[in-house]
């Protein structure tokens, strides 16, 4: 069985998630915009990454790095 969440020593994901939210504020989007964007049903997935509680995939974190104009690494907040 695949264990989807994801659990690191090297990632801050509060810290992560309050990353992303302050991303999406300072560009003036919704959550409505990255739902529409990752064609995703429900935004509960949004949530969860800026809650902290999970974090995207390789592909979102891609699509976010896009989406924003940064770099994947810069997405990430890691402890220290």
């Amino acid at each position: 069985m695949i264990n989807n969440s994801f659990e690191s020593k090297d990632v801050n994901m509060i810290e992560t998630g309050k990353h992303l939210r302050r991303l999406r504020l300072g560009r003036h989007k919704k959550i409505s915009d990255l739902q529409n964007f990752f064609n995703f049903e429900y935004p509960q997935a949004i949530y969860n990454w800026e809650q902290g509680k999970r974090m995207p995939n390789i592909s979102n974190l891609l699509a976010l790095a896009d989406y924003y104009e940064v770099t994947i690494d810069s997405l990430i907040i890691r402890r220290k």
